[in-house]
Formats: C-alpha cells, structure tokens, sequence
C-alpha cells in the first residue's frame, strides 16, 4: 500500500470549491507572538490586531462543525459538539507520555494531541482521513506551532506506517469499525514492545 497516494489523494480536496478558499486563508495567516494554556479549553492569547481577531472569528465560523474542543483564540470561542476535556480528564492521571512516540487515532482536529502537549512526548502523530478536521487543526497549530504530525490517513493504514508507537489512543473509534476485533489487532500491531 502506497500510504503517499492516499495523502496526496486527499490533499487534492484542499483544491476544490468550498475548502480552497478557506485554505488560502490558513496558509496566508498573520505570523504573531502566542501563549497557550492547555486547561479543559485550550486558549490561545495572541498580539493580533482587531482586524485579525475578526478575520479569527470568521474562519473559526467557515471551519464548522467542531467537534472536539473546546478552543479559545483571543475572544473567540469555538465550542465544540463535544466536551473532550471530560475523557481527557479521566485518562491524564495514568498518562505517562515523556520521550514517548505517540499516535492518536481518529485525532479529529487535534484537540487531544494539543493537551498530551504538556506531557513532553517524543513525537505526536494524529491520524484522521478528514480534510475539515485536518484545516481544524493546522488552524490551530498556526498558533500553537506543535511540531505535531498529522497525518490524513485512518487506522487502516497503520500496519504500512513507516514506525511504530510506545503509546496509542483510539478513543471514539473502535464502535465505528464494521470489524473491530481486526482494527484492534492492527493497533497491537502498531506497538513497539512493551507499548499500551
């Protein structure tokens, strides 16, 4: 399986109608001076202008739906369909994630790998075949400038990925999978030794 195919197969929706504006958009963004606090709501302080924080608001609007979150930039706050803090805050007590490679599946736009961000891991890969979940994110990363790598692939595509992980999360995924017996044998699979 030719894993940059596909990428490039589903970078090709960043050009039609209704992303290719909102992409430009992304990708000509102010560069500006951030501070973020990764509490329940990941927020993000910036030194923009009222102009910017407008054009902010406008994107975060054309961005919808947001599922994952909540975010806040500045004064704006994108809510999200779900309260992801709830799950996040369950597991963060048994998260050991320092020098760790670690992969979240169905990443969505990234809201928890933003979080793990604290935890001081290796390296953080997210996994998420959508584009409107992928322009969710580098949105925010414009600000959050992760290092993150989010990759536009699903949990399908593990077994041909180039490296394997110490730590997996696949939280919300596993009920959408027709064979989730199969999907959680490609996740063990997807483990270096002794990996959870």
């Amino acid at each position: 399986m030719n894993l940059d195919d596909i990428r490039n197969s589903r970078l090709k929706e960043l050009g039609n109608k209704t992303n290719a504006e909102i992409w430009k958009r992304i990708c000509e963004m102010k560069e500006c001076k951030s501070e973020i606090n990764f509490g329940d709501c990941v927020e993000i302080s910036t030194d923009l202008d009222e102009s910017a924080r407008a054009d902010i608001l406008d994107m975060a609007l054309k961005l919808r739906s947001w599922r994952k979150g909540p975010f806040r930039i500045d004064d704006t706050f994108i809510d999200a369909e779900w309260r992801s803090f709830v799950k996040f805050n369950i597991l963060k007590p048994y998260m050991n994630l320092e020098g760790k490679i670690v992969g979240d599946i169905g990443c969505n736009n990234g809201y928890y790998l933003f979080k793990m961000l604290p935890f001081k891991p290796k390296k953080l890969v997210g996994f998420d075949p959508s584009i409107n979940t992928f322009m969710q994110f580098k949105f925010i990363d414009h600000f959050v400038r992760s290092g993150i790598c989010y990759e536009l692939l699903g949990v399908e595509h593990l077994p041909y990925y180039d490296h394997k992980f110490d730590t997996l999360f696949c939280l919300g995924v596993l009920y959408h999978r027709s064979d989730p017996i199969k999907t959680l044998k490609e996740l063990k699979g997807s483990l270096n030794k002794g990996g959870e």
